[in-house]
């Protein structure tokens, strides 16, 4: 694993909010590289799905394309092994702004 934590931007963050794509991070993580047709069987969806998800988690650099694997049209997959954990909250983020004088 990667020692350089991955960028937990907007985008990353919301490629990470559908069950489906945490689904076929982990299917790659446990079983290795795989085709949107191959992840599509092991979890009952559509190729066209698969495919989707696929370039969305790429673009936001959770996976990416294994070119020497393909053959054709046919496009493998490999999860991008790095540090995914949140950084800490810091504390003084989260003080309060001071209130306005009213009158």
């Amino acid at each position: 694993m990667s020692s350089e934590p991955v960028m937990h931007t907007p985008a990353a963050m919301k490629a990470l909010a559908s069950p489906l794509r945490r689904e076929i991070l982990r299917h790659l993580a446990n079983h290795g590289p795989a085709t949107s047709t191959t992840l599509a069987k092991a979890m009952g969806q559509n190729t066209g799905t698969t495919s989707y998800h696929l370039r969305m988690l790429s673009d936001t650099g959770f996976v990416t394309e294994l070119r020497d694997r393909a053959k054709g049209r046919e496009r493998w997959w490999d999860v991008v092994k790095a540090d995914r954990r949140t950084p800490p909250r810091r504390t003084d983020q989260c003080r309060t702004r001071p209130r306005r004088a009213t009158g």
